[in-house]
């Protein structure tokens, strides 16, 4: 089991990656299409505030319930747990009604011309919300039963109907960006919904053994079971829901500030959004997938609040293993994009949106995220360890820290962007985390102390890709001065050379990392046919 576990978390991790690449070429080429054409109120406006209120109404009526029902999932009575994530429904109708009314009446109203699209807005994207809803207990079983070719296929059908709806509305008409944005909204979340019962009404009419669903209906909550929902994942989802309310208003921090407050005006917030779209890419193109997959994983292996010494050896030293190499390659990775980012965050706003983005305001922010992203990198893994193995007491400790940590995150937020702007928004931001790394690594240490095992190690990077980093920072950085102004091209040849080197120097230090892959993944096999044929 634990090696089909393993195998299959690869691939998901693997398909994550490979999604998210797709799917942020096709944003980054859409955005850079119509950032000529859309002013900064509406950009600030659609980014900010409208994506605030998408993103906050489905991480607080869905987030906790996905984590949870995912937990332990082979010992699942079914017919509770799709009762318990149906709970999603209601919640996101009330939470929609309340912060539709909070962002209507409460916030700053945004310039005249923008504010007959702004309650469109507004109530599309709720209207979408609770739409999207309705099809959790399809995406839960997607998830328990690893359909992950499924998963990859409905959300590039969901960025790519957006896209086509977005793109030719937006382009016709730049003043109704906004009402270009809400439609796309709307049918991308309809596309998706359809996609992922459409799967499942052909799946289920061919009888398959341990797939507990044999019709649509077994999708839908029922309400003649003597027991409605299942109490200890309902009790477990009430404790993640408190770690990830506080860890949406972490992750979100900055948003929530300047819509709250108003410390930046909607232009400085839409430029500030695409640099921090831009600077936190690495992050939703890697990071992201690794972390729900490594989630997935430890969440059936481990068992909440036991130490690895009490539990089955041989899933410990897989899970183990796989735990060092992921904080291993996600430490490189940061290390990687700090190391270039450095040098080419000016041509990569130019080449994104022209002069106006590659000011010295804008490569500062970016040079700014790129440091940032070596905490994301420590972050998602360490905490996605932590919140799959820890007990309720223990959640619920984290939970405490937690809170006291969002109010002195939002404070030093507010103070440092006073001083410095969009920079202050991202130097709190690794405060934040840098406390978020603290509390896992503790977590981490605390429950492997006395092992044979020691994951810890895997934050330590090889000393040859370290010095192939250092390396090429250092010609970058003097290429920048010498080429950047007159040859951009020669700028972007080194950089490319200089990460082949460093890609390379990666691939001979890592080798043992690359043959478990291999392995987990079928491809030695593969290659060994292939070589006999």
């Amino acid at each position: 089991m634990e090696q089909s576990l393993l195998t299959s978390s690869l691939q998901n991790i693997s398909f994550g990656i490979v999604l998210q690449i797709i799917v942020r070429i096709i944003t980054f080429l859409s955005n850079a299409c119509v950032l000529r054409y859309i002013s900064p109120d509406a950009l600030g406006l659609m980014n900010v505030r409208l994506l605030l209120l998408e993103s906050t109404i489905l991480f607080v009526s869905r987030e906790a319930f996905r984590k949870s029902t995912l937990d332990n999932v082979r010992n699942h009575n079914w017919p509770l747990v799709i009762n318990l994530i149906w709970v999603t429904f209601p919640m996101s109708i009330i939470i929609s009604l309340l912060l539709s009314y909070v962002w209507l009446n409460l916030l700053e109203a945004p310039p005249p011309h923008l504010q007959s699209q702004y309650i469109v807005g507004v109530w599309v994207m709720s209207l979408s919300c609770i739409i999207e809803s309705t099809c959790e207990a399809p995406l839960l079983v997607a998830n328990a039963f690893l359909f992950n070719k499924l998963k990859v296929a409905l959300n590039l059908l969901h960025i790519g109907v957006r896209t086509l709806v977005f793109l030719p509305l937006v382009l016709s008409n730049p003043s109704s960006a906004v009402h270009a944005f809400s439609a796309a909204q709307m049918v991308g979340t309809i596309a998706i919904v359809l996609g992922y019962y459409g799967y499942f009404h052909y799946h289920v009419k061919t009888p398959k053994k341990d797939f507990p669903f044999k019709t649509l209906r077994d999708f839908l909550p029922r309400l003649d079971l003597q027991e409605w929902v299942h109490r200890p994942l309902a009790w477990l989802t009430w404790s993640l829901f408190k770690t990830m309310a506080v860890k949406q208003l972490l992750t979100e921090g900055e948003r929530y500030v300047m819509t709250i407050t108003g410390v930046l005006s909607l232009t400085q917030q839409g430029v500030y959004e695409i640099v921090n779209n831009l600077g936190t890419l690495p992050a939703r193109l890697l990071f992201r997938p690794i972390e729900e997959s490594c989630y997935f994983y430890f969440a059936q292996l481990y068992k909440r609040g036991e130490r690895v010494t009490d539990l089955n050896k041989e899933h410990m030293e897989e899970a183990s293993k796989l735990l060092y190499y992921a904080m291993r390659c996600t430490m490189v990775f940061g290390l990687t994009v700090m190391a270039f980012g450095f040098s080419y965050s000016r041509q990569l706003l130019f080449l994104y949106g022209g002069e106006t983005l590659a000011t010295d305001t804008g490569t500062v922010l970016l040079r700014a995220h790129c440091t940032a992203i070596l905490f994301l990198a420590i972050n998602g893994i360490t905490e996605a360890f932590g919140q799959s193995a820890m007990s309720k007491e223990q959640l619920s400790w984290y939970n405490y820290s937690m809170v006291l940590l969002s109010v002195a995150f939002l404070f030093i937020s507010w103070v440092l962007t006073q001083l410095l702007g969009g920079l202050g928004f991202i130097l709190a931001n690794c405060c934040n985390m840098a406390t978020r790394i603290f509390c896992s690594l503790k977590f981490m240490y605390e429950i492997y102390e006395g092992s044979q095992w020691q994951p810890l190690k895997g934050l330590l990077p090889g000393p040859l890709i370290v010095t192939a980093l250092a390396v090429s920072f250092i010609i970058t950085i003097l290429s920048e001065s010498v080429y950047y102004s007159d040859n951009k091209l020669v700028h972007l040849t080194i950089g490319g050379c200089c990460g082949l080197f460093s890609v390379g120097v990666f691939f001979y230090e890592e080798k043992e990392l690359f043959k478990i892959i291999s392995s987990k993944l079928g491809l030695d096999k593969q290659f060994k046919r292939e070589h006999e044929d």
